[in-house]
């Protein structure tokens, strides 16, 4: 439309396709997860001693927030491995 020498503004086109103003001018940011490197060296301590130790152990021992150790441990690739349910057999 620009292109015919119809200038369209940006509202009057989110308006006809339906989309919201604030999805049109939405940027995503790209941050680097924050790991706390002291929390994260006393989350391992308990697993090296506790190897069969989830979040949950780590949490009860270090009496950290459950939230915050279960992210440290995914970030860091030390998350438990789930049980395998009976249909995954089958």
């Amino acid at each position: 439309m620009a292109k015919e020498g119809d200038a369209v503004s940006i509202s009057q086109l989110c308006r006809w396709t339906g989309l919201a103003r604030s999805t049109f001018y939405y940027q995503e940011k790209t941050r680097k997860p924050k790991v706390s490197e002291w929390l994260a060296s006393r989350i391992k301590r308990v697993i090296d001693a506790l190897p069969y130790a989830g979040y949950r152990t780590a949490v009860f021992m270090l009496g950290e927030n459950k939230n915050t150790v279960q992210r440290l441990m995914s970030l860091k690739g030390w998350q438990c491995r789930k049980k395998r349910l009976v249909s995954d057999l089958v």
